[in-house]
């Protein structure tokens, strides 16, 4: 396969390269296009009017000076990608796990998404928050499982996989998102001018899951959330949609005047 890697973690990080030896080992063809520096938490955000700079490593090997989801787009629209047609990109495999409430704040799932957006199959793994030996861990199942996980990515969605620590490698099973209400502090510091002060903002552990409100669906209620599949040292695989969901109650009390539409 022609697989481009890509991440949050920036280009040097342990677990893109990790994967990208297990891949390089199995014969497939693979290319990079990442940011430069730890991009975590911005999501699928995107330079709009911004330039930015490129390092080339080698031929199909870029740092991208931006967000993971700038990488992605460097990757598809610049000339610097022509003759490599990826035939999935795969972003991660991140330190820490995105599950739950992290997914729309994740880097490594912003940058799936944006591959989903523009028809790539994409997949976004994570792994646990420990030692290194869990990227070797989560870069094996990639590579036992990739045509398979590639066959499963539905249009407009992406795979999210998270591997724990401990526990078999062949493990795993399908999951649902959970809900964690994140704890935040917005702690006040020093003044900096007489009408600037820097505040910093904490994000301490989370609260207590709740199941995301959703409509009735008997397969999926069926699935296990992701945090209860992790805590079980278990691998969680999602199916995750780029296209915001709408629910199919109706809207009560709102008007509406057809003339003024």
């Amino acid at each position: 396969m022609n697989i481009i890697l890509t991440n949050d973690d920036g280009i040097d990080a342990i677990g893109l390269r990790v994967l990208y030896e297990r891949l390089k080992k199995d014969g497939h063809r693979v290319g990079i296009s990442a940011p430069l520096s730890n991009q975590s938490g911005k999501s699928q955000s995107i330079n709009i009017r911004n330039s930015y700079k490129v390092r080339k490593d080698s031929t199909f090997e870029y740092g991208v000076d931006g967000t993971p989801a700038d990488s992605v787009l460097f990757m598809v629209y610049s000339s610097e990608f022509e003759g490599f047609e990826p035939d999935v990109i795969i972003s991660g495999i991140n330190k820490g796990y995105n599950v739950s409430s992290d997914v729309p704040y994740s880097g490594t799932c912003g940058a799936a998404a944006e591959g989903a957006m523009n028809e790539y199959r994409a997949i976004a793994v994570s792994a646990e928050c420990s030692d290194d030996s869990v990227f070797y861990k989560a870069a094996e199942f990639i590579a036992r499982n990739l045509k398979a996980l590639c066959d499963n990515v539905l249009p407009y969605t992406y795979i999210s996989v998270n591997v724990p620590r401990e526990g078999n490698v062949d493990d795993w099973e399908s999951a649902k998102l959970a809900y964690f209400a994140h704890s935040n502090e917005i702690e006040k510091g020093e003044p900096i001018a007489p009408q600037l002060t820097i505040y910093h903002n904490r994000i301490f552990d989370r609260q207590e899951y709740k199941e995301v409100v959703r409509e009735k669906c008997e397969k999926e209620q069926a699935l296990r959330s992701d945090c209860e599949i992790v805590a079980d040292k278990k691998i969680s695989v999602s199916i995750i949609s780029v296209v915001p969901r709408t629910f199919s109650s109706h809207l009560t009390g709102i008007k509406l005047n057809n003339d003024d539409l």
